[in-house]
């Protein structure tokens, strides 16, 4: 008995290094991608940042499985269509249409359920703004992002980010406590 267990905890462990060297391997073939492209260079150098410190994290190890899958769902958020898209919306003064917006949503509740849950029992809570808000938190946008894909002020944003946070948790906090709870979801 002992032993079949150990057997399905290795096997659950090769599973997993077999999924991460696949995306390992297709965050590279993107990362040349990107590099080619000279269009985007400026967000996309960004972007890559992001990357790279997730998959700097391949040298910690995990407590959970949980743990595992949140870091893999990421990693994919970052590199969806959805994500690149918005940079590449931001970097090229593009309008954002509203299909952007739920490629986004898609993209934030498929790669992570925990996050889908978070929106879905707050969607009656929160307003269309503070909903993207949080799925720009998510994909880890920067304040600047978010004022120019929801067309107001960076101010407005740190705002609204300070407000959602006391609407969300019932008690008081920066916009930096929002974006820290959400981005450990």
């Amino acid at each position: 008995f002992i032993r079949n267990i150990a057997d399905k905890n290795k096997i659950k462990q090769q599973k997993w290094v077999i999924q991460y060297q696949m995306l390992q391997q297709e965050l590279e073939e993107a990362k040349k991608k990107i590099e080619e492209s000279s269009s985007t260079e400026n967000i996309d150098g960004l972007l890559l940042y992001k990357i790279d410190n997730l998959k700097n994290r391949k040298h910690e190890e995990f407590e959970t499985d949980t743990e595992k899958v949140r870091f893999i769902g990421k990693m994919l958020l970052l590199e969806s269509s959805a994500v690149k898209n918005m940079y590449n919306i931001f970097n090229n003064l593009y309008t954002v249409k509203d299909k952007d917006w739920i490629l986004l949503m898609d993209a934030c509740m498929r790669f992570n359920s925990t996050f889908g849950d978070f929106l879905s029992a707050n969607k009656d809570l929160l307003s269309e703004k503070e909903i993207r808000i949080c799925m720009m938190i998510y994909a880890d946008f920067t304040p600047k992002m978010m004022s120019y894909l929801l067309s107001t002020s960076k101010q407005n944003i740190t705002s609204i980010r300070s407000r959602l946070y006391s609407k969300l948790y019932g008690e008081r906090g920066s916009a930096k406590d929002l974006d820290d709870k959400i981005r450990a979801m």
